[in-house]
Protein backbone atom coordinates (compact mmCIF):
# COMPACT_ATOMS: atom_id res chain seq x y z
CA UNK A 1 0.00 0.00 0.00
CA UNK A 2 1.32 3.40 -0.90
CA UNK A 3 1.30 6.45 1.29
CA UNK A 4 -0.91 9.25 -0.10
CA UNK A 5 0.89 12.34 -1.26
CA UNK A 6 0.34 15.63 0.58
CA UNK A 7 -1.67 16.98 -2.38
CA UNK A 8 -3.96 13.94 -2.27
CA UNK A 9 -4.55 14.36 1.47
CA UNK A 10 -5.42 18.02 1.00
CA UNK A 11 -7.86 17.18 -1.83
CA UNK A 12 -9.40 14.43 0.27
CA UNK A 13 -9.92 16.88 3.15
CA UNK A 14 -11.54 19.39 0.77
CA UNK A 15 -13.86 16.75 -0.70
CA UNK A 16 -14.84 15.49 2.75
CA UNK A 17 -15.51 19.04 3.97
CA UNK A 18 -17.70 19.71 0.92
CA UNK A 19 -19.56 16.43 1.41
CA UNK A 20 -20.11 17.18 5.11
CA UNK A 21 -21.47 20.63 4.23
CA UNK A 22 -23.87 19.09 1.68
CA UNK A 23 -25.04 16.47 4.17
CA UNK A 24 -25.58 19.14 6.82
CA UNK A 25 -27.64 21.17 4.35
CA UNK A 26 -29.77 18.26 3.16
CA UNK A 27 -30.49 16.79 6.61
CA UNK A 28 -33.12 19.46 7.53
CA UNK A 29 -34.73 18.92 4.12
CA UNK A 30 -34.99 15.19 4.76
CA UNK A 31 -36.48 15.83 8.20
CA UNK A 32 -39.01 18.34 6.85
CA UNK A 33 -40.01 15.96 4.06
CA UNK A 34 -40.52 13.08 6.51
CA UNK A 35 -42.68 15.33 8.70
CA UNK A 36 -44.72 16.47 5.69
CA UNK A 37 -45.44 12.89 4.62
CA UNK A 38 -46.33 11.85 8.18
CA UNK A 39 -48.68 14.82 8.60
CA UNK A 40 -50.34 14.11 5.25
CA UNK A 41 -50.85 10.48 6.20
CA UNK A 42 -52.32 11.55 9.55
CA UNK A 43 -54.62 14.04 7.79
CA UNK A 44 -55.75 11.42 5.28
CA UNK A 45 -56.74 9.13 8.16
CA UNK A 46 -58.62 11.89 9.98
CA UNK A 47 -60.28 12.96 6.74
CA UNK A 48 -61.46 9.43 6.02
CA UNK A 49 -62.97 9.22 9.51
CA UNK A 50 -64.73 12.58 9.07
CA UNK A 51 -66.08 11.63 5.65
CA UNK A 52 -67.48 8.40 7.06
CA UNK A 53 -69.12 10.31 9.94
CA UNK A 54 -70.67 12.88 7.56
CA UNK A 55 -72.02 10.16 5.28
CA UNK A 56 -73.49 8.22 8.20
CA UNK A 57 -75.16 11.24 9.81
CA UNK A 58 -76.45 12.47 6.44
CA UNK A 59 -77.97 9.03 5.81
CA UNK A 60 -79.58 9.21 9.27
CA UNK A 61 -81.00 12.67 8.45
CA UNK A 62 -82.44 11.35 5.18
CA UNK A 63 -83.92 8.38 7.05
CA UNK A 64 -85.46 10.78 9.60
CA UNK A 65 -87.40 12.49 6.80
CA UNK A 66 -85.21 15.24 5.38
CA UNK A 67 -85.13 15.48 1.62
CA UNK A 68 -81.95 15.58 -0.46
CA UNK A 69 -82.93 19.04 -1.64
CA UNK A 70 -83.45 20.39 1.88
CA UNK A 71 -80.07 19.10 3.03
CA UNK A 72 -78.33 20.44 -0.08
CA UNK A 73 -79.94 23.88 0.32
CA UNK A 74 -78.83 23.95 3.96
CA UNK A 75 -75.27 23.35 2.79
CA UNK A 76 -75.06 19.71 3.81
CA UNK A 77 -74.33 18.27 0.38
CA UNK A 78 -73.29 14.71 -0.16
CA UNK A 79 -69.52 14.27 0.21
CA UNK A 80 -69.04 13.25 -3.41
CA UNK A 81 -70.67 16.57 -4.43
CA UNK A 82 -68.24 18.68 -2.41
CA UNK A 83 -65.58 20.51 -4.42
CA UNK A 84 -62.00 19.38 -3.95
CA UNK A 85 -59.64 21.62 -2.05
CA UNK A 86 -57.09 23.66 -3.98
CA UNK A 87 -54.32 21.30 -2.87
CA UNK A 88 -56.15 18.30 -4.30
CA UNK A 89 -56.69 19.87 -7.71
CA UNK A 90 -54.30 19.24 -10.53
CA UNK A 91 -52.30 22.28 -11.47
CA UNK A 92 -51.93 21.58 -15.14
CA UNK A 93 -54.60 20.92 -17.70
CA UNK A 94 -54.21 18.38 -20.43
CA UNK A 95 -53.42 19.90 -23.78
CA UNK A 96 -55.39 18.69 -26.73
CA UNK A 97 -53.50 17.19 -29.63
CA UNK A 98 -53.27 19.30 -32.79
CA UNK A 99 -55.69 18.29 -35.54
CA UNK A 100 -54.37 15.53 -37.76
CA UNK A 101 -54.43 15.95 -41.53
CA UNK A 102 -57.00 13.89 -43.39
CA UNK A 103 -55.84 10.75 -45.05
CA UNK A 104 -55.80 10.95 -48.81
CA UNK A 105 -53.69 12.05 -51.69
CA UNK A 106 -51.75 14.57 -49.64
CA UNK A 107 -52.94 17.48 -51.80
CA UNK A 108 -54.61 20.47 -50.18
CA UNK A 109 -58.28 20.74 -50.89
CA UNK A 110 -59.75 24.23 -50.99
CA UNK A 111 -63.39 25.04 -50.58
CA UNK A 112 -65.19 26.72 -53.46
CA UNK A 113 -67.77 29.39 -52.91
CA UNK A 114 -71.31 28.70 -54.16
CA UNK A 115 -72.40 30.15 -57.50
CA UNK A 116 -75.47 31.81 -55.99
CA UNK A 117 -75.20 35.36 -54.60
CA UNK A 118 -75.01 35.77 -50.85
CA UNK A 119 -78.25 36.14 -48.94
CA UNK A 120 -79.26 39.30 -47.15
CA UNK A 121 -79.74 39.07 -43.40
CA UNK A 122 -81.19 42.06 -41.58
CA UNK A 123 -80.54 44.21 -44.61
CA UNK A 124 -76.84 43.35 -44.63
CA UNK A 125 -75.11 41.19 -47.18
CA UNK A 126 -73.18 38.26 -45.82
CA UNK A 127 -70.47 36.27 -47.42
CA UNK A 128 -70.48 32.51 -47.22
CA UNK A 129 -67.96 30.97 -44.87
CA UNK A 130 -65.76 28.48 -46.70
CA UNK A 131 -65.42 25.05 -45.21
CA UNK A 132 -62.10 24.71 -43.48
CA UNK A 133 -59.76 21.79 -43.82
CA UNK A 134 -57.11 20.94 -41.32
CA UNK A 135 -53.65 22.02 -42.33
CA UNK A 136 -50.58 19.92 -41.66
CA UNK A 137 -48.39 21.17 -38.81
CA UNK A 138 -45.83 23.78 -39.80
CA UNK A 139 -42.32 22.47 -40.27
CA UNK A 140 -39.90 23.78 -37.69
Amino acid sequence: MTTPTPEYARLEDLVRAEADAKLAAVQPLADAYRKLLADREKFAGLDAENVAAVRATRAAALKAGFSERALNEAGYRAINDMPKSAAARKTSAKKSAPPKPRAGSGKRVTATSPASPSKAVSGKATTPIPASTPEPPAAQ
